[in-house]
């Protein structure tokens, strides 16, 4: 069902930008926020609340239900990142 989901899904594309991380071990994390550009330019969206979605351990932010959720929150107001484990498209 995820293939089909996937392929015939129609939604409209996120726009991230990466902010990466590191822990005291030396391991890089990323935080993905979503059209982060959109609320630099608005003073009144500095004072949103933010959703950390954090996809399951072999997701990232550019999984299916995480773009949905992003979305979603997005259009409820919030200001959205999703977080990315190691190993999931970190340099």
């Amino acid at each position: 069902m995820g293939v089909i989901y996937g392929v015939f899904r129609k939604g409209d594309h996120v726009d991230y930008e990466r902010e990466i991380l590191h822990d005291n071990d030396g391991e890089n994390f990323a935080l993905d926020w979503a059209d982060i550009h959109s609320y630099y330019d608005n003073k009144e969206t500095e004072e949103l609340p933010i959703v950390l979605l954090l996809p399951g351990l072999t997701g990232g932010s550019n999984s299916n239900y995480i773009w949905d959720s992003v979305l979603y929150l997005k259009k409820e107001g919030f200001r959205v990142a999703a977080f990315n484990y190691k190993g999931v498209g970190i340099p």
